[in-house]
């Protein structure tokens, strides 16, 4: 009878930790790209009213999140800044694709000191001496910079400037050399350019070759197993999320066509 109890003792803790693994709906992680710092804290902000949960963040390059996914960290949503790093995971499985939507569109944007003589829509003044550095992400890891390189190699000054560039671990760092004015032009998002100080912005579009800058969110194997996180996914994509998200200058999902 004593060994009848200790195996049921044993098999009701197992149980008790793997409902608590499934159902446990008091906190989740984000893990969002730099660039969506501030719109991901006033989401949070108004999901907050009407949830009684703690929302754990971590901000940097799209690849950098996703590499930690791939390494298993303990994210529920994935907020990306480009297509190519959640396909990444869709082929390795780590999500599924009736987990990821758009969440916003945003533009890419080319931006030089003021003190920079420039006009819009001429990115040629990056050639001249007047420029001698210039801020982009990482090709493999930023997004921002993966789409700069396809922009200067679309208007054919790409190995006229490369030999100019400072890479940066995610575009946050390239707006705050550009800001303290440590390089003379930077690769960026519209958003970006938006709370900057003592820019230009040469060029801005929405689409840089056939690509168009859009923002995955996406589900984790642990998201799915978190009620409030799905909430938190549904709420990004409601109308009240997507105005906060157009409050700070992105275009929302339903506008990118």
């Amino acid at each position: 009878m004593k060994r009848i109890n200790n195996v049921t003792v044993i098999l009701f803790l197992s149980f008790s930790l793997i409902h608590t693994s499934v159902s446990n709906n008091t906190s989740f992680s984000v893990a969002a790209a730099a660039s969506l710092k501030d719109v991901v804290a006033a989401l949070i902000k108004e999901f907050d009213k009407d949830h009684n949960v703690e929302v754990k963040t971590s901000f940097a390059s799209t690849g950098m999140l996703r590499a930690q996914i791939e390494q298993d960290a303990p994210y529920e949503v994935f907020l990306a800044a480009n297509k190519k790093h959640t396909d990444i995971l869709l082929t390795k499985g780590l999500i599924s694709a009736k987990d990821v939507n758009t969440m916003c569109i945003n533009a890419i944007s080319v931006v030089i000191k003021k003190s920079i003589k420039s006009q819009e829509g001429d990115l040629t003044i990056l050639i001249t001496d007047r420029v001698k550095k210039i801020a982009i992400g990482s090709f493999d890891l930023v997004p921002a910079g993966y789409y700069g390189k396809i922009l200067f190699e679309k208007n054919g000054i790409y190995h006229d400037i490369s030999s100019k560039f400072v890479f940066s671990n995610n575009v946050k760092q390239a707006l705050l050399w550009i800001e303290n004015g440590e390089v003379d032009a930077a690769v960026i998002y519209h958003t970006d350019f938006l709370v900057a100080h003592n820019i230009n912005e040469i060029y801005s579009s929405f689409q840089v070759g056939n690509e168009k800058i859009e923002y995955p969110i996406a589900l984790t194997s642990r998201g799915l197993k978190s009620s409030v996180a799905i909430q938190f996914r549904d709420f990004i994509l409601s109308n009240t999320g997507q105005n906060i998200i157009e409050s700070f200058g992105f275009l929302s999902f339903d506008h990118h066509d």
